[in-house]
């Protein structure tokens, strides 16, 4: 079966930094797994509930400013890596 997909996603890593609408006295940093213009899924150290609003700001490597995005969490998937630690892979719709 072949996912279609409405926008063509990008593989590659961008610097996120965002904060949980609500708790904007706190920041974390990701790096992208792929990015579209609908959406982004980056990985993450704490699980986020479905439809968490998120402030990022992404950064493009030719851009000198930080693009600031609004974003809604659509799903996330726990995933356990090497040894015990476990990561949220997050998507977002922009």
């Amino acid at each position: 079966m072949q996912e279609i997909r409405r926008y063509v996603c990008l593989r590659i890593p961008l610097e996120v930094s965002y904060n949980i609408r609500g708790r904007e006295d706190t920041h974390w940093k990701a790096i992208t797994k792929n990015i579209s213009a609908g959406g982004a899924r980056f990985i993450i150290n704490e699980e986020l509930p479905k439809d968490t609003v998120l402030n990022l700001d992404i950064k493009i490597p030719i851009k000198p400013k930080l693009i600031p995005v609004k974003a809604k969490v659509v799903w996330s998937k726990k995933e356990i890596t090497q040894g015990k630690n476990t990561k949220e892979y997050l998507r977002c719709w922009i």
